[in-house]
């Protein structure tokens, strides 16, 4: 919950970092030393979270500006 609380929306920040921190069990920092240095293990969590997060999005109930502005685009474009 602590990263919960400081993560501030919409905010440039070490997104994926953050997300590690919250949902990785034992946080980042049992990721990178269970990747050893390389980057296929991160990319499978990372997509593992996309998955689980994507299924639960509601595309036009997301209060997040540039969320919508992302949307609102994708929109334009199909």
């Amino acid at each position: 919950m602590q990263y919960i609380k400081r993560y501030e929306q919409d905010a440039i920040c070490k997104t994926w970092e953050v997300s590690a921190d919250i949902v990785y069990p034992h946080g980042l920092s049992q990721l990178k030393k269970k990747a050893g240095g390389g980057y296929s293990e991160i990319g499978r969590a990372k997509c593992e979270w996309a998955d689980k997060i994507g299924s639960c999005l509601h595309l036009h109930k997301n209060v997040s500006p540039s969320y919508q502005y992302f949307i609102d685009e994708l929109e334009k474009e199909f």
